[in-house]
């Protein structure tokens, strides 16, 4: 890979790890700012190349924390999320209650920009918790939630989504029906608020505004709602679109990096419209009930969070100069599957054969 971001041959078959890494490069040259220089600026003395149970990393070195641009960062942040979910949702489950899916979706058109779209269902999630009927049926039901926002972008145009689980006591199917009609009809009034318009029919609304079905195992609902596993998308993006035909940003940044303009320009509208946003959230007091005395982390946190090495061998630390010059060259990747392959003599190895004109003098941890 050259600095230039041109690539030799089409992203679309090499190992997810260097899909990831080529992918963030691409991402920091459309979006710039922080994610720009993830991965890139050094702290201390250089970047550390450590290996633990799941293989080499590197430490030492600035993140930008966007679960939305970036797909290194993302790929640390989901994990962290979904073992959150995974948790809070077995905890719920050990009551006996009831965890339902929930999908919210909104009538769009291809014109609509990302930012309005974005700004229109987060506006119409909040109605529908505010609606007395929602809120008196959160009493009855003993009703807590937590949900994630999604986006695809297909041939209507940009579609942001909501996916909810709702954690109730144990409920009839009368009462289970009852809920659902409940935020059905409270969704498609609060969508019509938030977009200043109706549905194009009433039936079309009540097909496809919400979806809801019971979940049975509690790893099923945190599936549906913290199932953005980067590694698997990015993975499924080098071969399908989303079932429904819209591609996902990741789709987008891999055409991008492939030479489409296009795909570029949509990325980089999508960025800026979620930057800041929440992927997953919790109903108040929910995420305590189950997970104590561990305050919730934002995601700049837990993508910058020093992890507990527990023994991570320390393979070596490279230098700044040569740091530089390795990312600007797409070689990072790679010096991690040869430090996995064979150890700080394989990442040694890699350094000589890929010498630049570098100064190895000094070099800590690995005098070469």
């Amino acid at each position: 890979m050259s600095a230039t971001h041109s690539y030799a041959q089409p992203l679309t078959k090499k190992p997810t790890r260097h899909l990831r890494y080529a992918l963030r490069r691409e991402a920091g040259r459309l979006c710039g700012g922080r994610t720009a220089s993830c991965g890139h600026k050094v702290h201390g003395a250089g970047a550390v190349i450590r290996e633990g149970k799941n293989g080499a990393y590197v430490a030492g070195v600035t993140t930008c924390g966007s679960i939305w641009a970036c797909p290194v960062c993302a790929g640390k942040i989901a994990e962290a999320r979904r073992q959150e979910v995974e948790h809070v949702l077995d905890g719920h489950a050990t009551t006996g209650g009831h965890q339902f899916m929930v999908s919210f979706t909104m009538s769009h058109a291809a014109t609509d920009l990302c930012s309005t779209l974005k700004t229109r269902v987060m506006g119409a999630w909040k109605r529908v918790l505010q609606d007395k009927r929602v809120r008196a049926l959160k009493i009855a039901f003993n009703i807590h939630w937590l949900r994630n926002l999604e986006v695809t972008l297909g041939r209507n145009g940009w579609h942001p989504h909501i996916h909810a689980i709702f954690c109730t006591r144990a409920l009839s199917d009368l009462e289970a029906s009852q809920l659902h009609r409940c935020l059905r009809s409270a969704w498609i009034r609060a969508v019509e608020v938030a977009s200043l318009a109706k549905w194009p029919s009433y039936r079309d609304a009540v097909r496809h505004a919400v979806d809801f079905q019971r979940a049975y195992k509690a790893s099923q609902a945190g599936n549906y709602v913290a199932k953005w596993g980067v590694d698997s998308e990015i993975a499924r993006a080098v071969t399908k679109v989303s079932k429904k035909g819209g591609r996902t940003p990741w789709s987008l940044l891999l055409d991008s990096a492939n030479g489409d303009k296009g795909a570029g320009y949509r990325f980089r509208e999508y960025a800026a419209a979620f930057k800041g946003a929440r992927h997953i959230a919790y109903s108040r007091d929910f995420r305590s009930k189950f997970i104590v005395d561990c305050p919730e982390l934002t995601d700049e946190q837990i993508a910058a969070q020093k992890l507990p090495f527990n023994g991570d061998t320390v393979h070596l630390i490279v230098p700044r100069p040569i740091w530089k010059d390795l990312t600007r060259r797409g070689l990072v990747a790679t010096l991690l599957d040869a430090t996995e392959a064979r150890g700080t003599q394989g990442a040694v190895d890699f350094l000589r054969a890929n010498d630049a004109g570098w100064d190895f003098t000094g070099m800590p941890s690995a005098p070469l």
